[in-house]
């Protein structure tokens, strides 16, 4: 299993500070006077806590220059102290008979940020918003997507380690179940179980989700487990991922279960070799539209297209969805360092459907993938 001990220094408070820093110049660039963090996936980004989302207010008061300053529960003070890069002095609690929204408005104001232009977390709930507006009537807020997607979209050594780590647990977890633990009349609940232990068992973290279908079911892009039985020559596909210190993987692998067929062999062909020149094309410079379009042709040019019916990939990170898309219209341009996944898939309704996908980090000459799967499973047995 994965000692998450012996990673603990990859994510360094300096780190964290680094990340403070580079969000206050962000703020200063677009003419912002702090910001306002609650406790969401940018909230870890930030401050390095794992808490729990909670209707409790947490929050950190981020002035575009200084300290930061956190709100917290009074209960929560020392689990907070023990994971952010903030001083005790800098920590503020309220108790449960108290109203969090005045402290942090006090905060503000100690701040100078009363009358100012204070961006929120963009996964800010719309309830904690009404809530701190009418605590800052004279604020100007505004939605920090911007601010957060360009800290974030380039990866560090660190966050590049940790991502490989997350996508090589998902891969040799799918993988371990496919090959050791198939067996006829087993469910896809049954297998999506096996596959979730295996990546906590691995990982150390729980798995964020095990997708596994057989047959008919695997032409259903993203449907979940049912009580369908696996039965001799069949399809299966398993998308599952893991993270790791919050960096997540997203992996799917598709075998078959038996002998397989001329046609579905013909559609596995395919889709494997747009899967690579997805990989390969995922280089410094490259518009994220190009990428999907070029893996696309290749389905497209034996009459597939059709059935190609969702972009070629997303990005990964803290979110398993995130920025950059790999999709047609997408003008963005690939920079050294993004991570995202190449997920081409063609899916024939009521017969089968095939899905390869990788995590891939933006090369100068071609993507790599994050970890290193093992295709064609039905050919070992």
């Amino acid at each position: 299993m994965f000692n998450m001990n012996s990673q603990s220094n990859l994510l360094t408070l300096d780190e964290f500070k680094l990340r403070i820093n580079k969000v206050q110049s962000l703020l200063k660039l677009n003419n912002l006077d702090g910001l306002i963090a609650t406790l969401e996936v940018n909230f870890r980004y930030l401050f390095k806590s794992n808490a729990h989302i909670s209707e409790r207010l947490t929050a950190v008061v981020l002035p575009s220059e200084g300290t930061a300053s956190l709100i917290t529960p009074a209960f929560e003070k020392q689990n907070m102290l023990r994971d952010i890069p903030l001083s005790e002095e800098n920590v503020h609690t309220w108790e449960e008979t108290e109203n969090p929204y005045q402290l942090l408005a006090s905060e503000c104001a100690r701040l100078g940020l009363l009358d100012g232009k204070i961006a929120l977390t963009p996964n800010t709930t719309y309830n904690e918003y009404k809530k701190i507006q009418s605590n800052l009537p004279k604020v100007i807020f505004s939605d920090g997507y911007k601010i957060f997607n360009d800290a974030r979209i380039v990866k560090t050594e660190s966050e590049i380690k940790l991502l490989e780590k997350a996508s090589e647990y998902s891969t040799r977890a799918i993988e371990k179940v496919l090959i050791n633990d198939l067996k006829e009349g087993l469910t896809e609940i049954e297998v999506s179980n096996m596959v979730a232990a295996e990546l906590t068992k691995l990982s150390g973290e729980p798995a964020h989700f095990s997708i596994v279908q057989f047959s008919s079911n695997t032409a259903i892009p993203h449907g979940m487990p049912t009580e369908k039985k696996l039965v001799k020559n069949s399809s299966v596909l398993i998308d599952a991922g893991t993270s790791v210190q919050g960096y997540n993987g997203d992996i799917t692998n598709t075998t078959f279960f038996g002998k397989p067929s001329k046609e579905f062999l013909e559609v596995y062909n395919l889709v494997e070799e747009a899967n690579q020149v997805g990989v390969e094309s995922s280089t410094v410079g490259t518009p994220c539209e190009e990428v999907d379009q070029a893996a696309r042709k290749i389905i497209e040019s034996k009459g597939y297209g059709e059935y190609f019916n969702h972009r070629l990939g997303h990005g990964i990170g803290l979110e398993v969805h995130e920025e950059p898309y790999i999709v047609n219209g997408n003008k963005i341009q690939l920079e050294l360092n993004h991570v995202h996944s190449i997920e081409p898939g063609i899916y024939l309704l009521n017969k089968f459907g095939v899905r390869i996908e990788d995590d891939i980090i933006v090369g100068g000459k071609s993507g790599i993938r994050a970890s290193n799967p093992d295709r064609r499973l039905w050919e070992r047995s």
